[in-house]
């Protein structure tokens, strides 16, 4: 079994097993956390920082910070490379924008603009207006939305990530994440059409709870998932993680947020 601190890193979110998060920016609509998840920032822009331990609503995830503490971190998954998000980072993603990962697939025309864009945030989001106006200005920003989840499943994606799965938890949340999804798609085709990068239409909302520096290092059987989902559905029933409001979110790393005062 290889040392953590040995494992070569290949993700290109992290820098090191410490870990170390990597320079990795974009901009991407994500649900606001609820209670007082934002704190003052030398930049000017409220910064993420969920308060998991002293907020009644945000209970689901600080179970999920304590199933990490009592069960992730005393496991073999930490031999694997395994690096946990701090909690005060936990979100969902409603819809991704542009960011390092997907910068490449951007037209020609645009690809300077948008990469100095990338590489300012989040001071760039006071200027241009242009790269992230479509999705500020869109229906999931400008309505509420009263969205109720409950947990679904613990998932390894592709040895890059290990991720909670959420799904709506009642029937009124069901028809509400239906209009959203149509508007994530409305979305996802104006930013193809205007700069090339493309956006999947699938959405699986979701709250990463690590990521992996090397998926090649990644030995985790299906027995330890299972053993470890079961625990999770044990310790999250009858939770919720409810939302009603979609913020623009500008990202340097994976740990640092910063919420668009539009």
């Amino acid at each position: 079994m290889s040392s953590h601190n040995t494992i070569p890193v290949t993700n290109p979110k992290l820098s090191s097993t410490t870990p170390t998060w990597a320079p990795f920016p974009g901009f991407s609509l994500l649900f606001d956390n609820p209670g007082a998840s934002l704190r003052r920032s030398e930049s000017g822009f409220p910064k993420l920082y969920t308060p998991v331990s002293s907020d009644p609503g945000l209970e689901f995830y600080q179970l999920l910070a304590e199933f990490v503490n009592e069960e992730l971190k005393r496991s073999e998954i930490m031999a694997y490379g395994f690096c946990p998000l701090p909690p005060f980072s936990y979100h969902v993603t409603v819809w991704d924008g542009l960011n390092q990962g997907n910068l490449s697939e951007v037209k020609h025309p645009w690809y300077q603009k948008v990469r100095d864009f990338l590489y300012r945030l989040p001071d760039s989001m006071l200027r241009d207006d242009e790269i992230i106006n479509p999705a500020l200005f869109s229906l999931l920003v400008q309505k509420k939305w009263m969205l109720h989840f409950t947990f679904k499943g613990l998932f390894n994606w592709e040895n890059i990530a290990l991720v909670i799965q959420i799904e709506p938890g009642d029937e009124d949340s069901e028809d509400i994440m239906q209009q959203l999804v149509e508007e994530r798609w409305q979305l996802s085709q104006i930013y193809s059409e205007k700069f090339g990068a493309p956006h999947p239409n699938t959405y699986a909302p979701h709250v990463t709870i690590g990521y992996f520096a090397n998926p090649d290092f990644v030995r985790l059987s299906p027995e330890t998932l299972a053993r470890w989902n079961d625990r999770l559905k044990e310790k999250l029933s009858g939770k919720r993680l409810s939302f009603d409001t979609i913020g623009l979110y500008g990202f340097t790393d994976m740990i640092s947020f910063y919420r668009h005062r539009g």
